[in-house]
Formats: structure tokens, sequence, C-alpha cells
């Protein structure tokens, strides 16, 4: 929580700060709940919200991220492309899955990026 609060005090006086945890819908969100809304939570200085989505998906509005951050995510596939084992061309299909899934994730934070420049 230690980058929140420096990105809140780093803010422009009188300016609100919103903070969206996105994560897949499943995902056990008690232990987030508890830190955000904590006793030194970063919900007592910022508006929070949960986004239940996965980040393969528009997750925020067009036009509407000034900063945004993934701590994990990338190395997730949207799908495995063949079985894994020894068959010619399995690693250059994992390859290119890869390829394809960060030009996608990619292609969506932009569109929900403030500014065009961050694609």
């Amino acid at each position: 929580m230690q980058v929140l609060d420096e990105l809140a005090a780093a803010r422009v006086p009188g300016s609100d700060v919103a903070y969206a945890f996105e994560d897949l819908p499943a995902n056990d969100w008690r232990e987030l709940v508890r830190a955000v809304h904590g006793a030194d939570g970063v919900a007592r200085r910022a508006h929070v919200s949960i986004v239940p989505r996965s980040f393969y998906e528009a997750c925020f509005p067009s036009a509407s991220l000034h900063l945004a951050f993934a701590f994990i995510a990338p190395h997730w596939l949207s799908a495995a492309p063949c079985d894994v084992g020894p068959r010619a061309g399995a690693r250059a299909e994992w390859t290119l899955r890869g390829l394809l899934n960060w030009f996608s994730i990619r292609g969506v934070r932009a569109a929900s990026s403030t500014s065009r420049l961050s694609s």
C-alpha cells in the first residue's frame, strides 16, 4: 500500500484519487477489502472500487484512466493454444499466443487511457 500512499501524496491539491482493483470474479476479495478498509487503508484517503473482470476485456470506460499499472497479470495467457508436449511447432504456437495477448491487453488499456500516447 506504500505506493498508493505515495501516489495520493503527489496528487494535485483539491483533486480526488480513485483506485480500482481488477481481478477475475472468482477471486477471493476478502484480504484486499480488509487491507484497503483497515485502520491504515487507502480507502480513508481515496475512492476505492473493485472490478471483477478479466483483464482481457475492457474494465474501465474509454479515456477514463490517468495512470494504470499491473503487478503480475501479463504472464497469463487467455487460453492454451495447444497441448503442452514435445510436438513440432508447439513452442511457436505458445509464443504467438503470448504475443497476441500482449498486444490485445495493451490495446484494451490504451482505449481506457486519457492519453493515446500510452499505447
